[in-house]
């Protein structure tokens, strides 16, 4: 005979069979399906909703004869026992909900593994440790909570023991035998990345590489809802954007006029309005490609270099400082790979992705929501091959993608009139397809190469104001300032202002007096006097550089001749620009100051 407290356990023999039970109250015939793991929610879910007037239930043994009959009372608190007031949000899942939650689980728990392997950025005996004491930690974990259930809620130590045992996520899948091996890990990423293999042209040489000759790609629209999952979007508040910090604010007291983040900018507003209203807020993306070495020798040849590309979803970062785990790698390949097949062939598949996303929008949270490629960013190199021209400054007849400034008019000019008679030709949509009529003819395609693969984006063109962000710390210090700088330490030296071992001990003694990030950045080697023919660091070094090199003649009187030198206006110059380009927060007056500071440089350099 069945009991009020083995009655479940006859109803589970159904659901394991059949995947299915029929309701035990009297007269009511429904069936329910349901899953070993959801089965008690289903029966107390159908009890409330439907018999909530306690009637009395029976208890059917196989032979289908009533053996006894029970009152719905006596199960209320073997039922409830097990459920808090929170529980009742889950009563309205069914079984679908639960098996897209454990996709996402199951996706995002590869994701953490695959990206970091796929960067390399975690050796192969680093990953094995890590995953064992994770392992370790997850069964810790999960044995503790299962302890705490039992002698919360005696009587239930089946239920608690098969639930542990299925949905008992993250150990399982820390004991999932994909990632026990490197091998079993790759395969693994093979079934749930986009993995294309490289094309290999034979009429360009391809040299042996350290690593796989593959693009691994991510799905662009899982990391959109990763990143605004981690970061607890509210599109209803602050129309999608954070809101402002606090200084920004008191700015904007004073000048209405502020430009303090994307949000401000004449782009934003541009792309939010090709958005239909339903849609809004657009969710507003940003793309940042570049290339780094593996090699710690800093080796400059293409076999140890790889080229990335990173997601940023401005909607939850913009205007706040940024930080690397705001940037989500969507895409990673040899930088061989790149070179031999072209910009075009290998980035096809990531923007292809883009189309699709953009295309159809993303639902989040049961809302559908607008998608748009704001903001594409790189490097000088890189920009020049996301415009559609050479990554080769040496093969490029015009050096600035958005004009028609030559690389002969720039390296030539005598005037300052003659580069702006150029720059101020703009290159727009219309134009650009002029140029692309042209490819072949060297002058008449006027720099471009190819059709830059992102003007395929539906709302999206390389030439539209604002589209791509130059990266001025590129551009500035490790551009035209890094060698303008060694031409003015040069020139000061030579007019005996001070001696080049001088200048030598004072670049060593300076750290000392720096502190942080200052210290760590600040490069203390200046070479000899016959070398010296550019800073020697990087961007953010050669920044450095130029902040605080006029301290190092603080001690002199304001009518030294040093500062009537033309070396002297020219660093002038070029610390002006350096402090506007850097500020957190900008308005017309502070882009008027920069043209006029911009214009000053050009006419003292010339």
């Amino acid at each position: 005979m069945l009991t009020s407290k083995t009655y479940k356990k006859h109803l589970l023999e159904h659901v394991r069979l059949k995947g299915r039970f029929a309701c035990p109250f009297r007269n009511c015939n429904y069936d329910i399906i349901t899953s070993v793991s959801r089965f008690s929610v289903k029966l107390l879910s159908h009890r409330r909703s439907h018999h909530e007037d306690r009637e009395v239930f029976q208890v059917v043994a196989h032979n289908e004869q009533r053996l006894q009959d029970f009152v719905a009372e006596e199960t209320d608190h073997h039922f409830d026992a097990q459920f808090t007031d929170g529980d009742e949000d889950m009563l309205n899942d069914d079984s679908d909900t639960e098996e897209e939650e454990r996709k996402n689980f199951d996706c995002k728990f590869w994701a953490l593994w695959l990206a970091a392997e796929f960067c390399h950025i975690i050796a192969e005996s680093e990953i094995t440790f890590l995953i064992s004491k994770l392992r370790s930690l997850a069964q810790l974990s999960s044995d503790h909570l299962k302890k705490k259930l039992l002698s919360i809620l005696p009587g239930n130590e089946a239920a608690i023991e098969q639930a542990f045992e299925i949905d008992d996520w993250l150990r399982l899948h820390f004991f999932n035998p994909n990632l026990a091996t490197t091998a079993r890990r790759e395969s693994e990423a093979n079934k749930r990345t986009r993995i294309i293999r490289s094309r290999q042209n034979d009429t360009l040489p391809v040299f042996r590489t350290s690593i796989k000759t593959v693009i691994h790609l991510t799905g662009v629209a899982a990391t959109i809802e990763e990143a605004l999952e981690a970061n607890h979007w509210e599109p209803n508040e602050h129309n999608g954007f954070p809101s402002e910090m606090e200084h920004v604010k008191s700015l904007r007291t004073y000048d209405a006029g502020l430009i303090a983040s994307y949000r401000d900018s004449i782009r934003y507003r541009e792309v939010e309005a090709s958005i239909p209203p339903e849609e809004r807020p657009g969710i507003h993306l940003q793309l940042y490609s570049d290339e780094f070495d593996r090699d710690l020798m800093s080796s400059s040849s293409k076999r140890h270099k790889v080229h990335v590309t990173y997601l940023r979803v401005l909607n939850v970062v913009d205007g706040r400082r940024r930080s690397p785990e705001e940037y989500r790698l969507l895409q990673i390949l040899p930088s061989q790979v790149l070179h031999v097949n072209g910009y075009q062939t290998t980035m096809r598949p990531l923007v292809e992705d883009i189309i699709s996303v953009v295309t159809n929008g993303l639902t989040f949270r049961g809302r559908k929501f607008g998608v748009r490629l704001a903001i594409l960013q790189g490097d000088g190199l890189e920009r020049a091959a996301m415009f559609g021209m050479f990554s080769n400054f040496s093969k490029v007849s015009h050096c600035d993608p958005l004009s028609y400034l030559t690389t002969k008019t720039r390296i030539g000019c005598q005037t300052l009139q003659e580069i702006l008679d150029e720059v101020q030709i703009g290159r727009d949509r219309q134009s650009y397809a002029e140029d692309l009529t042209h490819l072949h003819d060297r002058k008449l395609s006027r720099g471009l190469k190819y059709d830059s693969p992102f003007n395929r984006i539906p709302h999206y063109h390389v030439t539209d104001k604002g589209a791509v962000v130059f990266c001025i710390s590129h551009d500035l210090y490790s551009g035209a300032f890094r060698s303008d700088m060694a031409r003015v330490l040069l020139s000061l030296s030579e007019l005996k202002h001070f001696s080049w071992k001088q200048l030598q001990d004072q670049f060593r003694m300076y750290r000392e007096n720096l502190h942080g990030e200052d210290r760590q950045a600040w490069y203390d080697m200046i070479p000899d006097k016959n070398a010296f023919k550019h800073l020697p660091g990087n961007h953010s070094s050669n920044h450095l550089v130029i902040r605080f090199l006029s301290t190092f003649w603080l001690n002199k009187s304001a009518e030294d001749p040093l500062f009537q030198t033309t070396a002297w206006s020219l660093y002038l110059a070029m610390k002006k620009i350096s402090e506007l380009v850097s500020s957190k927060a900008i308005n017309e007056l502070v882009t008027q100051q920069l043209e006029k500071h911009v214009h000053e440089y050009l006419q003292v350099i010339n």
